[in-house]
């Protein structure tokens, strides 16, 4: 928090993992691997950085949409509750 700080920045992106489908965990609580990123939304992400972010039709880039109720916090929050709250993204990418 403190090089965010005296940084000061304008945007930050944290970059985060999440869980990948795999066996005995129900599909709502991971993302599809190999179908890009989880693009966080929620309460303290950005929204015009996450639609950015996740592209459009006939970019060739692909993401999917992750809910954060809580406000996926990771690495984010120095940035978005450091001295000027700057504007957060956070894109997560499934592992096994």
């Amino acid at each position: 928090m403190i090089s965010t700080f005296s940084a000061s920045p304008d945007i930050g992106v944290a970059i985060d993992v999440c869980h990948g489908d795999m066996p005995g965990v129900n599909a709502g609580e991971t993302f599809e691997l190999g179908k890009g990123p989880a693009i966080a939304v929620g309460p303290n992400i950005h929204p015009l950085l996450a639609e950015n972010a996740a592209g459009g039709e006939g970019t060739g880039y692909s993401c999917q949409c992750g809910s954060y109720p809580g406000g996926a916090c990771a690495n984010r929050c120095a940035v978005d509750t450091g001295y000027t709250g700057g504007r957060t993204l956070v894109p997560s990418f499934p592992f096994l």
